[in-house]
C-alpha cells in the first residue's frame, strides 16, 4: 500500500487547486503568464494522474478535445525485449518504442475546458504543451518540478527535497504526489480498479491493486476508531 506520506488528503489537493486557480485569475487579469501555466499544470496533472516526464513530453496535437481524449507516451517501461532467461533479444529504437507505448486516455469535460481556454490564451496549435517563458523551448521535467514546488509553497503546503545523494532530505510532495493522490481518492470513491490501472499506465493490474486497491490509511483509522466504544466495563 502507498504510504500516507506521499499523497495529499482531499483537503489539501482542494487547498492547492483553489490557491492556484485564485492566482492563475490574478495573474491573467495582470498580463501575467506564471500563474496562467501553473494552474494548467496543476489541473492536468491532479486530473490525470500523469508522470511529470509524460507532461513533459505532452504536445498540443496529442490533445483531442471533442472526443475527451489525450495521447500519452508511457516512459517507464523497458526499451529492450528480453527472453525468458533474460537475455536481450531487441533493443528498440526510440521511434519503435513510441509506437508501441502510445497510449489514449480520457479526460473530463471540466479539463476539456480549461485545456481548451488555455491552449487559445497561448495562441499556439501545435508544439509543446507547455513552453518556459524564459527559453520559449518545452518546459523541462525540472521546470514542471520548479513550476509545481512554486505552488505548493503558495499554498502552505510540505515540499519533499532532496539531499546531494539523492536521498529525501525533508518529506513534504512533489508533483508525483499528485499522481498517488488521484489514485487514492479515485479508487476510494468508484472501487475500480482496472479504471486506475487504465490511468495510471501500469501494463499490470497487480501493480495498482497491490498499491491503491489494499486497505487504505483512512480505512485503517476509520476501523480503530470506536472499536472498543461499545464495551462495558464490568
Amino acid at each position: 500500500m502507498i504510504e500516507v506520506e506521499k499523497y495529499m488528503s482531499p483537503e489539501e489537493i482542494r487547498t492547492l487547486r483553489t490557491v492556484t486557480e485564485a492566482r492563475a485569475i490574478t495573474d491573467l487579469a495582470a498580463g501575467r503568464s506564471c500563474g496562467v501555466t501553473a494552474w494548467a499544470l496543476l489541473d492536468l496533472v491532479s486530473s490525470t494522474a500523469l508522470r511529470v516526464g509524460e507532461i513533459a513530453s505532452l504536445k498540443i496535437e496529442d490533445l483531442n478535445l471533442a472526443k475527451n481524449s489525450l495521447r500519452v507516451l508511457r516512459l517507464k517501461r523497458g526499451r529492450r525485449r528480453k527472453n525468458k532467461a533474460g537475455d536481450v533479444l531487441e533493443t528498440y529504437s526510440a521511434a519503435k518504442y513510441a509506437k508501441m507505448n502510445t497510449e489514449t486516455i480520457a479526460i473530463d469535460d471540466s479539463l476539456v475546458e480549461h485545456l481548451a481556454a488555455y491552449i487559445a490564451w497561448t495562441g499556439r496549435t501545435s508544439g509543446p504543451l507547455f513552453l518556459s517563458s524564459k527559453t520559449d523551448k518545452a518546459l523541462s521535467i525540472i521546470g514542471l518540478q520548479q513550476n509545481f514546488k512554486a505552488s505548493l509553497k503558495r499554498a502552505g503546503l510540505p515540499i519533499t527535497t532532496l539531499n546531494k545523494d539523492g536521498s529525501i532530505k525533508t518529506q513534504g510532495y512533489s508533483i508525483h504526489a499528485c499522481r498517488h493522490t488521484w489514485a487514492v481518492v479515485h479508487y476510494a470513491k468508484h472501487k475500480n480498479v482496472r479504471a486506475v490501472q487504465k490511468m495510471l499506465g501500469h501494463r499490470n493490474v497487480n501493480t495498482t491493486m497491490s498499491m491503491y486497491a489494499d486497505v487504505s490509511h483512512a480505512d485503517m483509522v476509520e476501523m480503530g476508531n470506536g472499536l472498543y466504544a461499545d464495551e462495558v466495563d464490568e
